[in-house]
Parts: structure tokens; C-alpha cells; sequence
């Protein structure tokens, strides 16, 4: 799957998923059609694909206590379009993507926690919380594909960023 060649400047990801959440969906699926349907060829964007991310909202299966279904659908989208098909291919660059997101997820947030996420004031963004953090999830995932899409990692970077600490913060 190649990353679509997608315009850097016109797009509102962040816009786009605070209307997506206002018709109705979850986290999880508010990012897969923001973002998803962004950077993502549309015929990889299936009905089938959007209803696997749908039990990844509330902290997974709307239990509220696991990761946020920004955070585990962010690193969805990184696998499609990084992920490996076979054994025998490199993982480093899925994986370091995926750590390099989830780390700035945390810089933003404080936590991936579901319910510990949901305590805080709506931002700005959105009169939810919950809104709030799909705006700004979306934001940062399509800023790190751009900034992917414009400058492959090199093997130092993925290092480094293989090596994030992802200590979360808990209730």
C-alpha cells in the first residue's frame, strides 16, 4: 500500500474529524475516516477496514480502560501504509512510526487511558472532551505522515525513535 500523494496545505484533517464526530461516530471511527480517508488510496479504505476499528473506541470494546481508539486506529492507518506483508520484510519503520505517534500522543495528552482521558476539559476544538482529543489526534497523525511523506526516516531516526519511552500516566 503506498501513501497517497495528498496536498500538505488544503486539507483540515483536525476539521474533518470534529464533523465526522458530530454525525455520530467514536473515536476509532472518526479517525479512520478523517485521517484514513486522507492519506490512505481509497480503495484500501473498505467497508470492511472501517468496521474493524469500530470496537477499538472507548478504550476498546467501550470498556474505558484501555488506550484510546485515536491511538490504536492512528497506529492502524501507520500499518497500512507501512506495514510488513511477509516475515522476511524490515519492521523497523512501522514500528518506530508507530512509537514516534504514540509518543506524541502522550506529549499532547498526558496519558493513552480512555476514561483518564475523558476527566479532562473540552479544548477549543470541540465542545466535548472527547471531541477535543479526536481533533487534535487527527492533527498530529496527519502532520507525522506529512512529514514522512516529505522526508523518509533515516536509519539513525528510527532508532531513536524506536528507542521512545512510552510510559503512561494512569488514573
Amino acid at each position: 500500500m503506498q501513501i497517497n500523494e495528498f496536498d500538505r496545505k488544503s486539507i483540515d484533517v483536525g476539521g474533518m474529524a470534529l464533523e465526522i464526530h458530530k454525525q455520530g461516530y467514536h473515536c476509532s471511527e472518526t479517525i479512520i475516516r478523517s485521517v484514513g480517508s486522507v492519506v490512505l488510496d481509497p480503495s484500501d479504505l473498505t467497508e470492511t477496514m472501517l468496521r474493524m476499528v469500530f470496537p477499538l473506541h472507548g478504550g476498546i470494546a467501550d470498556t474505558k480502560t484501555s488506550h484510546c481508539g485515536c491511538l490504536t486506529t492512528g497506529i492502524l492507518i501507520i500499518g497500512a501504509l507501512y506495514g510488513r506483508i511477509t516475515p522476511v520484510e524490515d519492521e523497523t519503520l512501522t514500528m518506530s512510526v508507530a512509537r514516534r505517534y504514540w509518543k506524541l500522543f502522550l506529549d499532547e495528552f498526558g496519558t493513552t487511558h480512555c476514561q483518564t482521558l475523558k476527566k479532562g476539559n473540552p479544548g477549543p476544538e470541540a465542545p466535548t472532551r472527547c471531541g477535543g482529543i479526536m481533533v487534535r489526534s487527527a492533527q498530529i497523525l496527519y502532520t507525522l505522515l506529512q512529514e514522512l511523506q516529505s522526508e523518509p526516516l533515516s536509519d539513525k531516526k528510527k532508532q531513536e525513535w524506536l528507542s521512545l519511552s512510552l510510559e503512561r500516566i494512569q488514573q
